[in-house]
This record gives C-alpha cells, sequence and structure tokens, in this order.
C-alpha cells in the first residue's frame, strides 16, 4: 500500500512486467515497459536497492548495448563456515580476493537490508536457493562480481 511507484507508471502508461520477486533482500522489485521504456521501482531499503540495481538494471543496461546481460560466475573458497536459511532466494552480500590459490570469499555480515557499510565494503555476491544450507571454511561457492568490481580487482 505505501509503494506508489506502480500506481505512478501505471498512469503515465506504463504496463507493468512483474511486481515483487522472491527474494531476499530486495522482494518490492517492481519493472514496466512503455513502448521501448524501462522503468523499475527499486526497493526503499539500501540493500535491496543496491541488489536492485546490480542483479536487474545493470543487466537491462548491458543488453541494451550488447553485452551478455548475465554477469560472469566465479567460484572461490570460503574464508570461513556459514549458515544460510530461508524460503526465499537469498542473496548475501561479500568481500572476494584474488590471491596465489584462487579466489576467497569473506561473507559479510547480515545486519538487515539498511546495513550502509556491508553495502559498502563488498565487490560481490552469493546467491542461496530457498532452505536451510552450510557451508564449510575452504568450500568452494561461486559468486557474482558486482558491476565495476572486476575492473578494479584486475587493474
Amino acid at each position: 500500500r505505501r509503494d506508489l511507484v506502480p500506481g505512478v507508471l501505471s498512469a503515465l502508461g506504463y504496463d507493468k512486467v512483474f511486481h515483487k520477486v522472491s527474494q531476499q533482500p530486495g522482494m518490492p522489485l517492481f519493472f514496466a515497459v512503455k513502448g521501448e521504456q524501462l522503468a523499475f521501482g527499486l526497493p526503499g531499503t539500501p540493500l535491496g536497492c543496491h541488489l536492485g540495481f546490480h542483479r536487474y538494471v545493470s543487466a537491462a543496461i548491458r543488453k541494451r548495448i550488447g553485452l551478455p546481460r548475465e554477469r560472469p560466475m566465479h567460484k572461490g573458497r570460503l574464508s570461513t563456515g556459514l549458515v544460510t536459511r530461508g524460503s526465499r532466494t537469498l542473496f548475501r552480500l561479500a568481500l572476494v580476493e584474488l590471491e596465489p590459490g584462487g579466489w576467497t570469499i569473506t561473507p559479510l555480515g547480515w545486519r538487515g537490508s539498511s546495513d550502509l557499510m556491508g553495502t559498502a565494503r563488498a565487490n560481490s555476491y552469493l546467491r542461496f536457493p530457498p532452505g536451510e544450507h552450510s557451508f564449510t571454511a575452504g568450500q568452494a561457492l561461486e559468486f557474482e562480481l558486482l558491476s565495476g568490481a572486476g575492473e578494479a580487482l584486475h587493474g
């Protein structure tokens, strides 16, 4: 009821493609089109907005300029154990570092969707399916670098 974006875009002639995504954070994402114009209504929390931009808006921009929509996935080893649980696809911010033996993944602590410090420190995210999952230190996981992070890490 407090999300005004869908009504405003509808009044402006946009057609809703989807509203709400089964993910955490960032569930209230809204996407609409009007001809060739795309409109995104990003979640109101910093982390939801951050993930919405990197996951959806960036993908749309990449596709529009002729790049692959999906960013490449990489594999690394966890620096610490990790337990995840939830009924939706879960995204966790992480800090990855390229070391002589490969990528090291350090999951950043979850302090809620308004955690600006975690968002500022992250250069990647991890994606987990719904359910409960337990991972040990040293276990290999896939991660996706955030837009721009690859250039910074590789010089």
